[in-house]
This record gives C-alpha cells, structure tokens and sequence, in this order.
C-alpha cells in the first residue's frame, strides 16, 4: 500500500464507534487521528497502520529480525524496538 492508501486507512478510523474492537473501547481520538496524519508523510518507509484499543494509533515495521513499532497517543509517542531478540521501548511527550 501506498502512501495515500494509509491515509485514507487512518482517515477511516474516524468511523470508529464506541466498542468497535468488541473490548467497550471509545472510538480513537480526532486529536490521535490528527497527530497520526501528520506523522505518517513523514515516515518513509509507510509503515503498516493500525487502530489500537488503548486510544492510540499503531505504527509497524518489519524486516527480517527487526521490528518497529510506534504507538501515537495524545500526548506521548511510545516506541518499541526489536532486533535479534533485543528489546527496547521509550516514550516521547508528556509524561506526569
């Protein structure tokens, strides 16, 4: 998938209604939605996009052993890092 392809796929989380995962999570955000529109022209490679139910939107890379992944909250960006079985995760933003 392209770029406007993810677009359009983050776009369509605005569609989300309250239990959409089928866990009673709220809908996503339009805050998230935003934040994750501006992140994602950005970012090359396009990363695999997803909707999560922790109110974030899910960023994903994989190639061979290694894998990425960016959680998009409102006020925080958490990532977590994997290579050959080495792990790593950090938050970025607001912390209290």
């Amino acid at each position: 998938m392209n770029l406007q392809d993810k677009i359009k796929d983050i776009k369509s989380f605005r569609q989300l209604k309250y239990n959409w995962n089928g866990y009673n999570r709220e809908p996503i955000s339009d805050k998230v939605i935003n934040k994750a529109l501006n992140l994602i022209k950005k970012l090359k490679p396009t990363p695999k996009v997803s909707p999560t139910g922790r109110d974030s939107i899910q960023f994903e890379w994989k190639k061979g052993s290694l894998y990425l992944e960016m959680e998009i909250f409102e006020d925080k960006i958490e990532i977590f890092n994997m290579a050959d079985k080495n792990t790593k995760e950090i938050s970025i933003g607001d912390e209290e």
